[in-house]
């Protein structure tokens, strides 16, 4: 099996703001706030799509 692209990674992770503050801190990542639970979409500067989600 060849693979030419990912379409976006998920991330479960046990400290959501820790997570969240390095991805958006440390990695430059933005965040799409379009819901009000506790995961967040990024985007890397590719515009790969990137979740994490408190686990």
């Amino acid at each position: 099996m060849h693979l030419s692209s990912i379409h976006h990674v998920a991330i479960v992770c046990a400290d959501y703001e820790r997570s969240r503050r390095f991805y958006v801190d440390a990695l430059g990542l933005r965040v799409d706030e379009c819901t009000g639970r506790r995961f967040a979409f990024c985007a890397d500067p590719d515009g790969l799509p990137i979740e994490f989600y408190e686990g």
